[in-house]
């Protein structure tokens, strides 16, 4: 009968499978890193290349903020406006020309008193 040919192999030692283990481990770190630096490189590339219109978007949202903060403002400013409109307290322009009024009116005293005392 024909026995099946074993392929003979060549049997190493153990230290000698330990160091190509080693090795392999070693090798497989080095292409790993390899294609961390690759992506990485990558990585960068692609960032270059979106920038200008990274910076589009965001100036374009920047402006977009100032505008609704713009408007928020003005809606608040007209809102406490008619606030204190309604509890009767005057504005600014008010409030000035109750000044001048009384300005005058402190100056006509003076002179009224000035009279009467000569």
């Amino acid at each position: 009968m024909d026995e099946p040919k074993q392929e003979q192999t060549e049997r190493k030692p153990v230290p000698e499978i330990l160091r190509q283990a080693g090795m392999a481990g070693l090798g497989l770190l080095a292409v790993a890193g390899e294609g961390v630096t690759r992506g990485f490189q990558y990585l960068v590339e692609r960032g270059e290349q979106l920038e200008p219109l990274a910076r589009e978007r965001m100036g374009a949202a920047r402006d977009r903020i100032r505008e609704t903060a713009g408007r928020s403002e003005k809606a608040v400013d007209e809102k406490v406006s008619a606030a204190l409109k309604r509890f009767g307290v005057p504005t600014r322009e008010q409030l000035q020309a109750f000044t001048e009024k009384l300005d005058q009116l402190a100056s006509r005293v003076d002179e009224l008193a000035q009279h009467r005392g000569s």
